[in-house]
């Protein structure tokens, strides 16, 4: 019910559906020049043009928006328990596709190639270079905005594993710095 709520709201604000919509049917005047809509004040509220209801209305491709990627269920981590305590410096923030694939091929080179679309569709990963690892970040743990901001840039991190995701590692933060990429033509040295 949320969801067409939401959707009935998205879809008023374009003028497609009024908000007294109960059948949906538009609002009186909705979607209309100014001169249409004074003449239409006169009219009935039923004589108004049947639009198809919230949940039959289909919406253009460009407007979709991209699933969040859900959590599964975590399975149970096979590392020792000293282990399960992380500190990573300079770790490079990627997309949960690229580290599995990165993972079969170990070729870093997939870590370039790899656009923020990507981790819009899967989530996203740590990878750190200094031990050739891969770690899976725990979403509830960070801020969205902060990892898509930082996304090809660097982390340093500490935190705890709490499980595992095909076979990697999820790694729950504790405390966080995110070094965002540089962009294209930064001073990136010294004088």
């Amino acid at each position: 019910m949320h969801s067409r709520t939401v959707l009935v709201g998205a879809l008023a604000l374009t003028g497609l559906v009024g908000c007294d919509d109960q059948a949906g049917a538009p609002a009186a005047g909705q979607g209309q020049p100014a001169a249409a809509q004074a003449g239409q004040a006169a009219q009935p509220a039923a004589e108004a043009p049947k639009a198809p209801a919230a949940d039959g209305v289909k919406l253009p491709e460009s407007t979709r928006m991209l699933p969040i990627p859900t959590p599964e269920k975590l399975e149970k981590w096979d590392g020792d328990a000293d282990e399960a305590e992380v500190e990573l410096y300079s770790t490079v923030i990627t997309a949960v596709a690229c580290a599995k694939q990165l993972a079969e091929e170990s070729d870093p080179d997939i870590l370039k190639r790899c656009s923020p679309l990507d981790a819009a569709r899967s989530g996203f990963a740590i990878y750190d270079p200094a031990e050739q690892e891969l770690y899976l970040l725990d979403p509830k743990s960070f801020h969205q905005f902060e990892l898509e901001r930082g996304f090809g840039g660097s982390m340093d991190i500490t935190g705890k594993i709490i499980g595992a995701r095909d076979e990697l590692p999820v790694l729950k933060s504790e405390d966080y710095t995110i070094t965002p990429k540089p962009p294209p033509g930064a001073f990136k040295g010294c004088l």
